[in-house]
Parts: structure tokens; C-alpha cells; sequence
């Protein structure tokens, strides 16, 4: 079964509202049509799953959208605990309580975002009109934290787009041994994130399946 709670009224946000149970649940977050931002004229729906509680954490590095040359991300944080201290690149953003975000926006490579405590962090695409001519609709992306990264991944890239893209974050000591499709991705690929302490690429698929495999 499923139950759908929503509100109607324009401009409003439910981000950062507890949903509990006593079985397991699957949540999803959505807007029908948005502008991401609002000064962006091509809205769509966005959609994604949201995690739950335990898989939060407190490290998170994040790549820009590949194919845009000028959009910047855009960020949400939602902490799990009052007085959560959120900065990204070392500097502090402020302290946060549970229940509430911050916003903020960043472009230009790949970024880190740390929390004195665990945080869900969402990421989201600009529209189209503010992506520089490059392709691209708002999306909205759950971030897993660091310490939560596996050694293989399988994905789907489906038909019908002009550009499919993967964003790919790694710690320094993996670097050279990313594989997509049994195939090495060469570490030029990769921009340095924090003291070369973290790196991101943004890598072009083409339809199909596709794999990506690490030692690490």
C-alpha cells in the first residue's frame, strides 16, 4: 500500500519533516513541477528516495553535473541532531538544528561538505536556461557519505537523452583503479577536492548497462 501527504500551497517546502514507523518503510521526497531556482524558467519533477536515519552521515563530496558549462549545484543538508556544525571546504556555514537546512550553492569542480553530526545531504541540478546552452532539466540526487562508498556499482543508462553522464567521487588512495566496464578510467579525469584528499570526475555513458568497479 502506499499514503501520499502533500502540500498544496505554493512556495511551501515539507523538507526536513520525521516520517516514522513501526515496519519498514520506503519514503519518497518529490515536487511535481519546479523551477531549481526559481530564476531558472524550465521546471520539471524531481523525485528521489530518501535515506533513512542510520545511512546518514557526516563527510560528503560531491561533482558538478557533467555537459553544463556553467550550472552550479545546489544543496541541501538536513542534520539529525540539534547543534550540527555544517561547512563546507573547512569553512563554517553555521550551526543547524534537527528538522531544519541549509541551502547554498556551488560550481566550479568538486566540493566537500562536512557536520559535526550526521546529516542527509540532496543535491540538485539547475534547469536548463541556467546551464550555460548545455543540457540538463532539475533533478534532485540523494548524496551517500564517504564511509558509506562500495567497490561495485551497476547502473542503467535508459534511451532518449541527448547526453548520459555518471559522477564518480573517490578518496586519493583509489585513484587509478576505477574501472568503468572493465575499462580504466585514467586519473586525468579526476579534479582534487580538499588538499587532493578527495576527487571527482564526471564521465560520459552511453545507453545500456554499465559497471564500475574499485579495489577499494
Amino acid at each position: 500500500q502506499t499514503y501520499r501527504m502533500e502540500d498544496n500551497d505554493i512556495n511551501e517546502d515539507m523538507s526536513g519533516s520525521l516520517v516514522q514507523s513501526n515496519f519498514p518503510v520506503a519514503v519518497y521526497g518529490s515536487v511535481p513541477y519546479v523551477d531549481i531556482p526559481y530564476t531558472c524558467s524550465t521546471p520539471d519533477h524531481i523525485v528521489e528516495e530518501m535515506s533513512p536515519h542510520p545511512t546518514w552521515g557526516k563527510r560528503f563530496v560531491m561533482a558538478d553535473f557533467g555537459g553544463q558549462s556553467s550550472a552550479w549545484i545546489i544543496l541541501r543538508a538536513f542534520p539529525d541532531q540539534d547543534g550540527t556544525k555544517i561547512y563546507t571546504e573547512g569553512t563554517y556555514m553555521g550551526t543547524f538544528n534537527a528538522g531544519s537546512y541549509i541551502n547554498f550553492s556551488e560550481g566550479g569542480g568538486p566540493f566537500i561538505l562536512t557536520a559535526s553530526k550526521p546529516v542527509l545531504c540532496v543535491v540538485y541540478s539547475e534547469g536548463h536556461s541556467c546551464t550555460g546552452g548545455g543540457p540538463g532539466d532539475p533533478s534532485m540526487m540523494t548524496i551517500p557519505p564517504i564511509d558509506q562508498y562500495l567497490t561495485h556499482y551497476e547502473i542503467e543508462s535508459i534511451p532518449g537523452y541527448t547526453e548520459e553522464w555518471v559522477n564518480i567521487t573517490i578518496s586519493d588512495y583509489a585513484l587509478g583503479t576505477i574501472y568503468m566496464d572493465g575499462v580504466l578510467i585514467p586519473n586525468i579525469n579526476f579534479l582534487p577536492v580538499m588538499s587532493n584528499k578527495y576527487y571527482g570526475a564526471e564521465v560520459a555513458v552511453t545507453e545500456g548497462f554499465h559497471t564500475f568497479t574499485s579495489i577499494y
